[in-house]
């Protein structure tokens, strides 16, 4: 039942009323978001794994990080990014919403594409991130999602450990592309999927939850499926 404890954090709802073209007014607190990111990085569900895409391989580091090269040649980089802090939102009137990101770890692995391959241990990143944050609630169909937009605006990468020698700067800069790459089409599309709110008329179906409202007052019960 962890997993379902952030949607009662996130969101609030308010009944309005009959004059108002609206039913259910949702809002998101800042203090909310931060209280989900919390249970999220301590139940370990921050934690986001895979490929590069277009067939990325060590060959792209062959000039400036020869040693990744050496260790496993023209073998597919793998991801795996974890956070050690949760993120913190803040939410201004004046420049939105922001989320910030600390000491996430990423583990950079080569292995060849055979099944069975033996992987080979690349590098140990710290990441700090500042991206935008934004919620759309215009759903595209019937039933749709309201879906977080997260948007990274810097990056920064310090080496944790490595081994395929010491990396010049050059080489830390060469990374940024590829984990700024790894970040838009890996993690952030699977942490967009982990806060749902399905658009209903008389009810909203979460993630293992179904929020309903008693007709006549302003009660909202939630009940675990």
């Amino acid at each position: 039942m962890l997993h379902l404890l952030p949607f009662c954090l996130l969101l609030t709802f308010a009944l309005v009323s009959s004059s108002s073209p609206r039913d259910v007014t949702l809002a998101i607190s800042e203090d909310a978001a931060n209280s989900a990111g919390s249970v999220y990085t301590t139940a370990g569900k921050l934690d986001f794994s895979g490929k590069l895409p277009d067939n990325t391989t060590t060959a792209k580091l062959k000039k400036l990080i020869p040693q990744a090269y050496a260790l496993c040649p023209d073998c597919p980089i793998n991801f795996r990014v974890y956070a050690t802090e949760p993120p913190r939102a803040t939410f201004r009137t004046a420049n939105g919403a922001t989320l910030q990101v600390q000491n996430a770890k990423l583990n950079l692995t080569a292995a060849a594409v055979a099944a069975g391959s033996p992987v080979s241990e690349l590098m140990v990143l710290a990441v700090n991130a500042s991206c935008g944050l934004n919620f759309t609630n215009n759903p595209a169909s019937s039933g749709d999602y309201i879906k977080p937009s997260i948007t990274i605006v810097q990056i920064h990468l310090i080496v944790d450990s490595s081994n395929v020698g010491v990396l010049a700067s050059a080489a830390v800069a060469l990374l940024g592309p590829l984990v700024d790459t790894f970040l838009k089409n890996v993690v952030i599309p699977e942490f967009n999927k982990m806060f749902p709110v399905r658009q209903t008329y008389q009810y909203f179906f979460c993630q293992g939850l179904l929020f309903f409202f008693v007709p006549g007052t302003t009660l909202c019960c939630c009940q675990g499926l």
